[in-house]
């Protein structure tokens, strides 16, 4: 799997792209990977993960820390090549992101840039400047370029949306167990040991 850190990362072949933070790779992304790169593969196209580092409202939320992501960035590039990704773009989010309007991101980014003839993202997607776009937007889009927009639906684990801020919250409360649940595997901490008193 390739990975890239910028915006502006060129894919020559026609890609069927990802769309989502993914942080955690739970198995709300898993489904939302996964089906884009069995359609790739079906169509012998290139499959790309498009994400951000952080999830954006930490770029606004000056109080938010690395610490409350589930995964780090080098554990979040391992699960997405585990699932076959050909290719992630991970790009830390600023200024100039946060200023795109959804057509130029659309325009800029997954045309121009990724190539995309295929988008798959979750039912709650959102792009743009203060994320004034959603997949409503988002299809019209699709419809205007001539690009194949599929949607995967909510899934729930005990009555629950699945997302990374409802595992965050078992987490929080120490419910591990259901946290392990959405997460699709078991949850961990990676960190270095430091010498005590032994």
């Amino acid at each position: 799997m390739k990975v890239y850190t910028s915006a502006l990362a060129k894919i020559n072949n026609n890609s069927v792209v990802a769309l989502g933070c993914f942080d955690g790779v739970h198995i709300g992304h898993s489904e939302i990977i996964s089906k884009a790169v069995k359609t790739a593969k079906n169509d012998s196209l290139t499959s790309v993960v498009w994400s951000f580092e952080t999830p954006p409202k930490s770029f606004f939320a000056k109080s938010s820390s690395s610490a409350e992501l589930l995964t780090n960035l080098a554990e979040k590039k391992k699960l997405i090549r585990a699932l076959g990704a050909d290719v992630l773009v991970s790009v830390k989010f600023n200024e100039k992101i946060a200023k795109l309007s959804p057509r130029e991101f659309f325009e800029d980014i997954l045309i121009k840039h990724l190539n995309a003839k295929k988008i798959f993202c979750g039912f709650n997607y959102r792009f743009g400047s203060q994320g004034s776009g959603d997949v409503a937007l988002l299809a019209s889009l699709c419809e205007e370029f001539g690009v194949t927009l599929s949607v995967v639906d909510e899934i729930t684990q005990s009555g629950k949306t699945v997302s990374s801020s409802e595992i965050r919250k078992y987490l929080s409360s120490g419910d591990i167990e259901s946290a392990n649940a959405m997460l699709g595997r078991s949850f961990a901490l990676r960190g270095k040991i430091k010498d005590g008193q032994h």
